[in-house]
């Protein structure tokens, strides 16, 4: 029988989202065992057979799924790798201190992945029935580094933070797996009807539509494309750029937070919106003081605020969409304190959570996916500065206490984190953070936000005096 075949709807094909393989790099304390691991991922794809699909594009270019109508040795649901390391895990000791140089998510992937995981979605598609799905799975003496990599055509870190829960559930279940009851996925795509009143043809209405919409998605035409990315690229690579982990202690967000909501204002903010303004302030004191605007950009998670997200089936595709500040000169930005910008970023939810918003939002981003158009919040004579949030996954909460080697303790995520972008994309990163995850306190140390900032790398001694100030606040 041939396989069957399920189309990638246009949004999900946007530029860059279509080259890009999510890795998904998670640190557990203890010794796991990958044959546990294994089994329960075995057990989920039986449920969720679309885990166990191909990529591939069809005549007219576009990606698409072709699921097996049966799995074997020779057609596998997924790739699983294994290998145990002989020494500490390094990356359990990741220092949680506003002192501390922890490494790259590039510098580690490494030990996430195996020689043969695909790094972009075309090694997958160029490759002989490969499996979409890819899990490496690295036991050290003290902990266990667990690789999970899959298109970004397919799922958002939020829908891996689902496939990673319901896996959870299994693995803490291994010997009785038929007590476990899995969510239901959806069962089409859930935004095809979605955001369709239509992106305008005219140029009159296509001026209203963006006037009338928060989101500032931007399209060029060839003069300022040529202005703005030239301009880009000089600056990328005429400077050098370093990025890291960091950390934020749990103490510092909630301090903050409750600083910004017991001012006169009275705004309330979450802690996402604090960490996001944190971000925004290191990335404005590694720019020039001008009188040049900027946008602050994010991403903003649809699932619960649109009724076709709303459940109980669940959704892996992706969910997220982009939201957007008014255009502000970088010199008046750079004097606002990390509590007004908070403050800015929850105004502008505010202003852009309407059914109305989201759905111009969305509209946008399936114009850009049919433009291939890159993600661009600004006018060419202006710049941006782009956060995306993956906490709302949740993985940092998960415990693999199930999987754990006979005679072990814990199985409690250290680190969440990984990498949203491809290889070609490692530098440019200084106009892009990403929020990994929410880990909980381990062994006395305390809970947090695990971040990666990128950065020119003269500016981090600036950066590193910003972070340790943040304690003080």
């Amino acid at each position: 029988m041939p396989d069957k075949v399920i189309p990638i709807p246009i949004i999900e094909q946007g530029n860059p989202v279509k080259d890009i393989i999510i890795a998904s790099c998670n640190v557990v304390k203890g010794r796991l065992d990958p044959d546990v691991l294994k089994a329960a991922m075995t057990e989920l794809v039986s449920r969720w057979p679309v885990l166990g699909s191909r990529m591939a594009k069809n005549t007219k270019g576009l990606l698409e799924l072709r699921l097996p109508e049966s799995f074997s040795d020779a057609r596998p649901p997924f790739v699983f790798t294994k290998k145990t390391t002989d020494a500490p895990c390094p990356y359990a000791a990741f220092s949680r201190s506003s002192d501390a140089q922890n490494p790259d998510t590039f510098d580690i992937l490494s030990d996430f992945r195996d020689q043969n995981t695909p790094s972009m979605t075309p090694d997958l598609i160029n490759g002989d029935d490969i499996p979409i799905l890819h899990i490496h799975v690295n036991v050290y003496q003290d902990a266990t580094c667990i690789g999970f990599h899959i298109p970004h055509a397919f799922a958002d870190f939020l829908g891996i933070g689902i496939i990673f829960k319901a896996w959870v559930d299994l693995v803490n279940n291994v010997k009785n797996m038929d007590t476990v009851e899995t969510p239901r996925l959806v069962a089409s795509d859930p935004l095809a009807t979605f955001g369709l009143k239509g992106y305008p043809k005219k140029r009159s209405e296509i001026a209203a539509f963006h006037k009338d919409t928060g989101c500032s998605v931007q399209f060029f035409n060839f003069p300022d494309a040529f202005r703005y990315y030239a301009a880009l690229a000089w600056d990328i690579m005429s400077n050098e750029e370093q990025s890291r982990l960091v950390f934020i202690p749990q103490s510092v967000v909630e301090r903050i937070r409750r600083n910004v909501m017991g001012g006169e204002e009275k705004v309330w903010v979450s802690e996402n919106d604090v960490v996001t303004a944190m971000l925004a302030q290191l990335n404005l004191l590694q720019r020039p003081t001008s009188n040049k605007n900027l946008v602050l950009a994010f991403t903003a998670n649809a699932r619960g605020q649109i009724p076709q997200l709303k459940g109980p089936d669940v959704f892996l595709g992706n969910g997220l969409f982009s939201m957007s500040t008014k255009p502000q000169p970088i010199g008046d930005l750079q004097r606002q304190s990390v509590a007004e910008i908070a403050r800015r970023i929850r105004t502008t939810i505010t202003e852009q959570r309407s059914i109305d918003q989201i759905e111009r939002a969305i509209t946008l981003h399936r114009e850009m996916a049919i433009r291939q158009s890159l993600p661009v919040f600004n006018k060419a004579n202006e710049s941006n500065f782009y956060t995306t949030s993956w906490a709302a996954a949740r993985i940092g909460d998960l415990d693999f206490s199930g999987a754990l080697c006979e005679g072990e303790q814990g199985g409690n995520v250290v680190y969440a984190g990984g990498l949203g972008v491809t290889p070609k994309h490692k530098q440019g990163r200084s106009r892009y953070s990403a929020i990994q995850s929410k880990v909980l306190p381990s062994d006395g140390l305390e809970g947090g936000y695990w971040c990666d900032v990128g950065a020119r790398k003269e500016y981090w001694p600036v950066l590193e005096k910003a972070i340790k100030a943040w304690e003080t606040i």
